[in-house]
């Protein structure tokens, strides 16, 4: 694994173990955005594994999610988690504060999403 590589993918694993530590915490609004860096940022590595050039300047998990041909199982997780990165972090995105927007239940379930998405591309970045 080449260091930007590699750079890629112990930021995001950090990231979704921040996520975990949100969720302890009570901190719904930041398991989402976490939840999301960690894919981005895993996704990104995965790219660079694959392909061998960096990966776009973006934070759809969708467009990345395509450059790596995600299995279609997964293509709903990076739906739903793809606006968590603008939702959970700005009030203008939805017209409410992002920590009122997420409960405990709706931080669980994307940081489940998060968990088997990155299963996979860890399962990839093995190959």
């Amino acid at each position: 694994m080449k260091e930007q590589e590699q750079n890629w993918a112990k930021q995001g694993r950090r990231e979704l173990e921040s996520a975990k530590k949100a969720l302890a915490a009570e901190d719904h609004y930041l398991v989402a955005y976490l939840s999301h860096q960690a894919v981005e940022k895993l996704l990104k590595a995965l790219i660079l594994h694959i392909h061998l050039e960096p990966p776009p300047h973006t934070h759809s998990l969708l467009r990345l999610g395509s450059l790596v041909k995600v299995p279609s199982e997964h293509e709903g997780r990076l739906r739903e988690l793809t606006p968590h990165y603008m939702l959970s972090r700005y009030p203008d995105a939805s017209g409410e504060p992002p920590y009122e927007l997420y409960t405990r239940a709706k931080a669980e379930t994307i940081l489940k999403d998060a968990v088997e998405v990155i299963a996979w591309i860890e399962k990839q970045l093995r190959q």
